[in-house]
């Protein structure tokens, strides 16, 4: 049945084809333009070997381009990596500097520290001293006044004591002219050619310790 149907069909299109030739021009248009299509697409997939040779060529371009770019780049993170590791080293070897030198500058501050307070107790005690030495100098302008003082009234009792010592024996012996002090004792004495002769002995005394006895 199907058999009959196509072939009934097939036998109404040739007829028409016969009967229209406006059908026929169509067909063969068509037929031709299947033929063009297939030519072109057949074209589509021979004519791109070029150009796939030359997209291949400026592929293998770029690829060596990108490994000499790649080897470059290479060496740049080689070499720069040599020198991170280098200013690595050096700000290693520059904190333990200055670990060292925060630590000798809390050293020196502390010295610092030790040598004012030193320095303070030194004005304290250099200040005291002169007061001290105001007061000291003061005793001894006194001692000074004192002993010329005393000193004056030790002659005077010596000079007394000599006269009434010593002048009565000036009367009996003219040389008796002058005296002297020895162990807390006055002795007359009296000149023989350069030599002094003192007390009842006649020791000999220097020039220096003999006085002229004024009666």
């Amino acid at each position: 049945m199907i058999k009959i149907k196509l072939s009934k069909k097939i036998v109404d299109f040739v007829r028409k084809i016969k009967e229209d030739r406006r059908v026929l021009s169509i067909i063969v248009v068509a037929i031709i333009l299947i033929f063009v299509g297939i030519g072109s697409i057949a074209g589509y997939f021979v004519l791109p070997s070029s150009s796939i040779e030359n997209e291949l060529a400026l592929s293998q371009a770029e690829l060596k381009t990108c490994q000499k770019n790649l080897g470059e780049c290479n060496n740049t993170t080689a070499s720069l990596s040599t020198k991170i590791s280098e200013l690595e080293k050096n700000i290693s070897k520059l904190t333990s500097n200055l670990s060292n030198c925060k630590l000798e500058k809390e050293n020196y501050k502390s010295s610092l520290e030790n040598c004012t307070k030193m320095k303070n107790q030194i004005s304290d005690e250099l200040k005291s001293c002169k007061k001290d030495l105001i007061t000291a100098l003061n005793n001894l302008e006194e001692q000074k006044k004192k002993y010329k003082k005393l000193n004056k009234s030790y002659e005077e009792i010596k000079t007394n004591f000599a006269k009434n010592k010593c002048c009565p024996l000036q009367k009996l012996v003219p040389d008796y002219k002058y005296y002297a002090v020895s162990e807390n004792d006055v002795l007359c004495c009296r000149k023989e050619d350069k030599n002094y002769l003192c007390g009842p002995d006649e020791e000999k005394t220097s020039e220096e310790e003999v006085k002229k006895l004024i009666c």
